[in-house]
């Protein structure tokens, strides 16, 4: 921020002001930091176009059901990095 950038109050429910003081010290960055980067966010992820977005989503479900699918295979005592082994030998 410099000083060219604009000033304005503004009014928080103490609650939600109390959230972002939280965040803002979990992420390492002022109160001001932590607001602009959110509404900067907020702002990119609303320019993007819906049918990018979706398809976007649907490939993470797919990628999702795939670790999910590893994560059971796992669970039950498969461990692929037994059977890259057996092949180097």
């Amino acid at each position: 921020m410099t000083t060219e950038d604009a000033h304005f109050r503004l009014r928080l429910p103490e609650d939600l002001h109390a959230q972002l003081i939280e965040v803002a010290e979990k992420n390492q960055r002022s109160i001001n930091a932590e607001i602009v980067a959110r509404l900067k966010a907020s702002l990119r992820w609303e320019a993007h176009d819906p049918d990018e977005m979706a398809r976007y989503i649907d490939d993470l479900d797919r990628r999702m059901a795939l670790v999910f699918k590893h994560l059971k295979l796992w669970d039950s005592g498969y461990d692929p990095r037994d059977q890259s082994r057996e092949e180097d030998a």
